[in-house]
């Protein structure tokens, strides 16, 4: 998930993380991902599903993330 995702469908559909995670984000994100998961983490409602997304924004997504 990137920052305009969670913007665009979070504020309607964005459920709370039933376990915390880390409070430091895991080794391997861009900084733009570390960013996203800091201020998620601080959210009651940081957490999207997939499920819950338009299936065209997924499989746009999936396919950007395959090609790179």
């Amino acid at each position: 998930m990137d920052a305009s995702t969670f913007s665009a469908h979070g504020p309607g559909q964005a459920v709370g993380e039933p376990v915390k995670a880390e409070a430091q984000p895991p080794e391997g994100l861009t900084a733009a991902e570390q960013a996203l998961y800091r201020r998620l983490y601080d959210r009651e409602k940081g957490r999207l599903e997939q499920e819950f997304l338009p299936v065209e924004r997924v499989h746009a997504e999936l396919a950007r993330w395959r090609g790179s």
